[in-house]
């Protein structure tokens, strides 16, 4: 069972600590995530045989240029494929989960729809289960969330809101009502929204935003106690001005 944990003592490499040479959400982005001590944030399809894998985009075209979904292929088509030219290719959850030892992930379940909804929460919550690490799971889509918790009461779950979102009061106002009514355990604002998170009563848990990509963005996360999903950083910069 993955432990409960202080999501905001910790920050997050987005995608893993990738860079030119290191594909974003590689295997090889999660282990430089761990030698460098922090923890990480990777995004989660099913392949068309149903195995969570470690990938952002609904199609493979810009990572690995073939231009199929990845709701149509099976895993076996998935791993033959490179990430950007170089020699990583897709993980599954499995592989990063094996790879972040004792530091936390993040994890962003994406779906396109309804069916897709109960098949990715269903799969993740398995995955996870027997899990010892620390894991926590978000995603823009809250029924998706809804589902997932119901499968997987025990791990922490967020709710991400997209840029400006929270600049409006009555948005506030149906986030708050969101994170009450399902019970969830932190919010995930776009790190302009952070200010906006921290400054509203109803709004006051704990928050990881995203994504913090230079100094000033860091100093925005500093103030509101928010636990930088960060890239484009050095781990020690961000470990020096987040990590209490």
């Amino acid at each position: 069972m993955p432990r409960h944990f202080r999501l905001t003592d910790h920050a997050y490499a987005h995608r893993g600590l990738w860079s030119d040479g290191t594909p974003e959400n590689s295997l090889a982005a999660f282990k430089k995530a761990v030698d460098a001590g922090v923890g990480a944030e990777c995004d989660i399809h099913l392949t068309g045989d149903g195995v969570p894998i470690i990938f952002h985009d609904f199609s493979l075209k810009r990572m690995t240029g073939v231009d199929k979904a990845v709701a149509d292929c099976d895993l076996a088509t998935i791993q033959s494929v490179s990430l950007a030219g170089t020699d990583q290719t897709i993980p599954t959850l499995s592989d990063v989960l094996d790879a972040m030892t004792d530091l936390p992930l993040l994890v962003e379940l994406k779906s396109r729809d309804d069916k897709d909804c109960e098949a990715l929460a269903l799969a993740v919550s398995n995955a996870l289960r027997g899990y010892s690490g620390r894991v926590a799971v978000m995603s823009f889509d809250q029924n998706l969330m809804i589902r997932f918790k119901s499968h997987a009461p025990e791990i922490l779950t967020g709710f991400l809101t997209p840029p400006g979102f929270l600049g409006n009061e009555r948005n506030r106002q149906s986030t708050a009502a969101t994170l009450q009514d399902h019970a969830f355990d932190y919010l995930a604002p776009h790190i302009l929204d952070a200010p906006f998170a921290a400054a509203d009563d109803l709004l006051r848990c704990p928050l990881a935003s995203w994504t913090v990509s230079d100094p000033d963005l860091l100093q925005i996360a500093t103030e509101t106690k928010a636990a930088p999903i960060f890239e484009k950083l050095e781990p020690d910069l961000v470990r020096r001005r987040s990590i209490p």
